[in-house]
């Protein structure tokens, strides 16, 4: 009798200890974002870090008086991966600066293989650089920056992809692609 009463009494404790456990609920915290940007992010925990575009080719010719409405560079780009966010980007989606000033350049694409073509006038290069003067004899950076703002603030990647532009005082005209 002894044995049966131990074995029921096992048996309740053991339903009372599932019973028990099973009503257990996840209580809240007080944990929580503080930042601006991770706050307004509603919760999620995944954490997106934007690289700057990948660099294909860089073509440049030297602006004149004659040729200030054509092109002096050409840059084909691509998005570094191909997953989230990358997937629903557009070439919007790239902010260009000459020497640290927003430019606005033309872009066009992607191909069949994903890349973006953007030109740059050499009459943005003179409104930015000031009088054509500056064509001359004169060196800056065209930087490319991926941009993205999936709720209320702006996403950057941290780093931007730099091309030197350098515009000799005499002839020539040099604009190495930074990836090669």
């Amino acid at each position: 009798m002894t044995r049966r009463r131990g074995l029921w009494a096992a048996a309740l404790g053991i339903m009372v200890l599932v019973v028990g456990l099973g009503s257990v609920e996840g209580r809240a915290t007080d944990a929580a974002f503080t930042d601006p940007e991770h706050a307004a992010a509603g919760g999620q925990l995944g954490t997106v870090v934007l690289q700057p575009p990948v660099i294909v080719s860089t073509s440049c010719t030297r602006p004149t008086l004659l040729t200030l409405t054509r092109p002096f560079l050409t840059v084909q780009w691509r998005w570094s991966e191909s997953g989230m966010p990358y997937t629903g980007f557009t070439g919007a989606n790239t902010r260009w600066s000459i020497d640290g000033r927003q430019a606005q350049a033309t872009t066009v694409g992607p191909d069949a293989s994903g890349v973006y073509t953007t030109t740059f006038t050499g009459t943005l290069l003179q409104a930015l650089l000031g009088s054509i003067t500056d064509l001359f004899g004169s060196s800056f950076a065209v930087a490319g920056r991926t941009v993205w703002t999936p709720g209320a603030s702006e996403w950057r990647s941290a780093q931007a992809k730099s091309i030197g532009v350098n515009l000799p005082l005499l002839t020539g005209i040099s604009c190495p692609n930074p990836d090669a």
